[in-house]
């Protein structure tokens, strides 16, 4: 199989002004499309030269990101082609922006430069790479297959996962952790293991499975966004330690507009009880921090609102502790209009940064929703982490 590396290129990745999306962008459609990705590099704007012969010495391809443009510090091309020898083999369309891709040969090896804003790099990756790649280089045929487990600890499944490792042999297993979900990939040669793949995949499904949600991305905002597709619901969110993220998540997708409704930020004490009818006196005596002022808080929405589900969230997202209570402390209520609701603490670590509270609280939400709607489950009362 030949080796293909990635050249990022940019002082503003290495001095952290901007974040690099572009290699992950590129090395899970590299994987999509069956190839194997060797190394991922990054340098300045003025290093490309000795990055590049690094990046070269162990690759076939190359394919650089960044540094292309009209400005003093970028010299992608200026560098690439003085390389002696160096030919132009095609251009790449560039249908968002101004500088063109180009394809070239350098030592019986690829080399191919893209601009690196993200949606020009992106647009231009999924139109002319792949077709590219096959011209230039040909495809192993590799199969991926994603599981991805909802409300699922590593150590929940690491046991059973080692079992299927010795238990099929040239099939690669990939094991993907996030705050409260975690994914497998299984990867093989398509030709040669498609059986053991497939049949490994069915044996980590009966692990959980009712805890196993379909996302290629491994997102459960994408399952659940399904879900609330396919049943027509109707939902409001009523949130406050996470300042809006709930709805931002459920709004991604397009489509959204069909089941959700609007989304409340009620962040202070007076937009509880005047925007959702919280007591005061129930808000004092418990503490906005609360199961029951979460709960309350789902009533009021049902009466504000025509939504058939709704989701309310107040908690201590730091770094200050609020009303006594440690950062981390977070509860939450979901349930239908005339259903059940379930309510509790979420379960988190204690003492985490801010936005990691932030993020964990939303993810765990969304499980906790997709499997309400799904199987009519509670996972208040089934999923717990050391506090």
């Amino acid at each position: 199989m030949k080796k293909i590396s990635i050249l990022i290129i940019g002082d503003e990745i290495l001095n952290g002004s901007v974040v690099d999306t572009n290699s992950h962008y590129l090395a899970t459609k590299l994987a999509a499309n069956g190839y194997e990705l060797s190394k991922i590099y990054i340098c300045s704007d003025f290093d490309i030269s000795y990055t590049l012969h690094q990046a070269l010495d162990c690759s076939d391809v190359v394919i650089s990101v960044g540094g292309m443009g009209f400005t003093h510090d970028d010299k992608t091309l200026e560098v690439l082609l003085k390389l002696p020898n160096v030919a132009t083999k095609s251009l790449i369309p560039n249908e968002l922006g101004g500088i063109q891709g180009v394809v070239l040969e350098y030592n019986n090896k690829i080399i191919i430069p893209l601009p690196g804003v993200p949606c020009e790099m992106e647009t231009m990756v999924d139109k002319y790479l792949f077709k590219i790649l096959v011209k230039h280089i040909g495809c192993k045929p590799l199969l991926y297959k994603r599981i991805n487990f909802c409300h699922t600890r590593e150590e929940e499944i690491v046991n059973q996962l080692n079992i299927l490792v010795d238990k099929y042999e040239g099939i690669n297993f990939g094991i993907y952790p996030k705050l409260t979900n975690l994914s497998v990939i299984i990867s093989g040669n398509k030709d040669e293991k498609k059986k053991e793949i497939d049949a490994a995949a069915e044996d980590l499904r009966s692990i959980k499975q009712r805890s196993i949600f379909l996302s290629d991305d491994g997102l459960i905002e994408w399952a659940l966004h399904e879900e609330l597709l396919l049943r027509k619901e109707r939902l409001v969110v009523g949130e406050s330690c996470t300042g809006g993220a709930l709805s931002s998540g459920l709004t991604q997708f397009s489509g959204a507009s069909n089941y959700f409704l609007s989304g409340l930020v009620v962040y202070s004490d007076d937009a509880k009880c005047s925007l959702l009818g919280v007591p005061r006196s129930m808000v004092q005596k418990n503490g906005a921090v609360s199961e029951i002022v979460t709960r309350e808080s789902l009533r009021g929405i049902f009466k504000i609102s025509d939504a058939t589900l709704a989701v309310s969230v107040s908690g201590v997202a730091g770094p200050s502790c609020s009303e006594n209570k440690p950062v981390g402390t977070v509860y939450a209520a979901i349930g239908r209009r005339d259903g059940e609701v379930f309510s509790g603490l979420i379960p988190m670590h204690m003492n985490m940064p801010r936005n990691v509270n932030i993020k964990h609280t939303c993810e765990w939400v969304f499980g906790a929703l997709w499997r309400m709607i799904k199987f009519g489950e509670n996972s208040f009362e089934t999923t717990n982490y050391n506090r």
